[in-house]
């Protein structure tokens, strides 16, 4: 028989195998799931009439409220992590495991978020309720995808005929913007030739007492930052007193990072993060339109 378990009992395996993790993909709890839940080859290669696998349908829906009800987060796109709530969870529902009830008397975010939606009767209504749901979740992330597409490569024509100077100013005051748009205090930059290799820094604690410098390194496309220009910001941290340390670059590196006191932020992140803060776009309406500035 081709019709998944109630996806009540998906809850406990899913929370269960990224708990196993530090940090997974989107599906990669598919096989523990399978094994976990005893599903049939007809279950598992099963579809939905829009031809997409109704397992994975589930298994993203699920991850959906999980994250919803803040016992999972998504780190990055495409990633999953368990929270320290969600570990806590799943040790109390060992036993008894969780349900939709159960979300929705705990987390009142997770409660809204479902009194939204329609009201669900049947096994056939939930799975077209996911369908629906899963299908808008896909497109908007495919327009989030184009639009920052659009911003980084705005930013790459913008830089065409500037100096290196102008450059850096331009990436300078975004960085600046983003992280005051993002909740830190004191964002500053330090403007000088003598800047010790730091562009700028910003505060964590209202008190400034714990700063965090950045560097910024406009480049296009075909241009990367390499080993050097990360080793040489890690010293400069250290010459300038700072813990830690954020680097942010247009274009991508080369290698990752083997400071873990630092953050390296590619091009891609950062229109993420832009878009996310609305830094040269803004919303125009509430269906996910934007207005590029």
């Amino acid at each position: 028989m081709f019709i998944l378990p109630n996806l009540n009992l998906f809850y406990n395996p899913i929370l269960e195998y990224y708990n196993s993790v530090d940090m997974g993909k989107h599906l990669d709890c598919k096989s523990y799931v399978i094994e976990k839940l005893k599903l049939t080859e007809d279950q598992i290669t099963s579809e939905l009439l829009n031809g997409s696998s109704r397992l994975n349908t589930r298994i993203s829906w699920v991850i959906n409220y999980l994250v919803k009800a803040s016992l999972l987060e998504r780190p990055k796109r495409g990633y999953v992590k368990i929270t320290d709530e969600g570990k806590k969870v799943l040790l109390e529902t060992a036993e008894s495991g969780i349900d939709r009830k159960y979300l929705k008397l705990k987390y009142p975010e997770f409660a809204n978020y479902i009194n939204s939606k329609p009201t669900v009767t049947t096994e056939q209504d939930e799975e077209l309720e996911e369908e629906i749901n899963t299908k808008y979740e896909y497109n908007v992330e495919e327009y989030y995808t184009e639009v920052e597409e659009e911003i980084l490569e705005r930013l790459f024509k913008e830089v065409e005929d500037k100096n290196t100077i102008e450059k850096g100013d331009l990436l300078e005051n975004i960085t600046k913007k983003l992280f005051e748009k993002m909740g830190y205090y004191k964002v500053s930059i330090t403007g000088e030739s003598g800047d010790g290799g730091i562009d700028g820094y910003f505060a964590i604690d209202k008190f400034g007492l714990q700063k965090i410098g950045f560097q910024c390194k406009c480049y296009n496309r075909a241009t990367s930052v390499g080993s050097k220009d990360i080793d040489a910001f890690a010293g400069s941290l250290v010459k300038m007193g700072f813990k830690e340390g954020v680097f942010i670059t247009t274009s991508r590196f080369t290698k990752q990072s083997e400071y873990k006191n630092i953050t390296l932020i590619d091009g891609r992140k950062l229109v993420e993060l832009m878009r996310e803060h609305e830094i040269r776009c803004r919303i125009i309406k509430s269906n996910y339109q934007y207005d590029l500035l």
